[in-house]
C-alpha cells in the first residue's frame, strides 16, 4: 500500500496563514483597528505551528522522491529556505511574546516589516515548490518512469546513491584489509607448499642412495 503524501496536504496551511498575517499586519499600520491586529496574530501563530510540520513531512518524503539533477538543485534551495523561514518566524514569535506589553508605535511597525520579509521568504518557498512540481514534474506519478530511465542511464539522481557511496567508502578499508590478509595467507601457503616439496625431494634422494648401497 502506498504511503499518503502529507507534505502537499499540509504545506498550504503555513503558506496561506503566514501570508495573511503579513497582509493584516500591513493594513493594521494604516487602519487602527484592534481586530486587524488580532487576526494578524492568530494567522501568524497558527501558521507558525504548521511551518515545522511542513518542513518535517517534506524531509521525510524527500527520501523517496524520484528526481534528476535539475530538480535536486531546486530541492536544496527549497529545503534550506524552509529551515530559514521557520527559524525566522520563531524568532519573530519570541520577540513579540516577550515584548507584547511594551511594544510601541516605533517597535510595532519594525516588527511588521520583519513579518513582511518573512512573507517574502514564504512566497519564494511556494515558488520553488511549484517549480519542482509543475515545471519539473517532481512527485508526479506519470513522470516517475522518466526519472527511473534517467537513473538507469546514469543522468538521474536519487538519495539512495549517496547512501550507497557512503557505505562503499566505509566498507572499502575493511575490504582492503581482508584482501591483504588473503594475499598474505596465499603467500604463506605457497611458501609452505614449496618447503614441503623440497623436503619430499630430499627424502626421495636419500631413499635412492640407500637402495644403491
Amino acid at each position: 500500500m502506498e504511503a499518503i503524501k502529507l507534505h502537499p496536504a499540509i504545506v498550504h496551511f503555513p503558506i496561506a496563514l503566514l501570508l495573511l498575517a503579513g497582509l493584516f499586519g500591513s493594513i493594521s499600520l494604516f487602519v487602527k483597528r484592534e481586530f486587524l491586529k488580532d487576526l494578524m496574530l492568530k494567522c501568524f501563530f497558527i501558521g507558525l505551528i504548521f511551518a515545522p510540520i511542513a518542513v518535517i513531512t517534506g524531509i521525510l518524503e524527500e527520501q523517496n522522491l524520484k528526481h534528476d539533477e535539475a530538480i535536486h538543485e531546486i530541492l536544496v534551495k527549497h529545503k534550506f529556505n524552509g529551515f530559514l523561514l521557520t527559524f525566522f518566524f520563531l524568532v519573530l514569535a519570541i520577540w513579540f511574546w516577550f515584548r507584547k506589553q511594551l511594544i510601541g508605535n516605533t517597535e510595532y511597525p519594525l516588527w511588521i516589516i520583519c513579518l513582511l520579509v518573512g512573507s517574502a521568504l514564504v512566497l519564494y518557498q511556494g515558488y520553488t515548490g511549484g517549480e519542482m512540481v509543475f515545471e519539473k514534474g517532481a512527485g508526479v506519478k506519470p513522470m516517475e518512469p522518466f526519472f527511473k530511465t534517467e537513473e538507469e542511464s546514469g543522468s538521474g539522481h536519487h538519495h539512495s546513491e549517496h547512501n550507497e557511496s557512503k557505505n562503499n567508502m566505509n566498507n572499502s578499508p575493511k575490504k582492503d584489509t581482508m584482501k591483504m590478509e588473503n594475499e598474505t595467507k596465499q603467500k604463506m601457503n605457497m611458501m609452505n607448499s614449496h618447503t614441503n616439496k623440497k623436503k619430499d625431494s630430499l627424502k626421495k634422494k636419500k631413499e635412492l642412495k640407500g637402495m644403491k648401497y
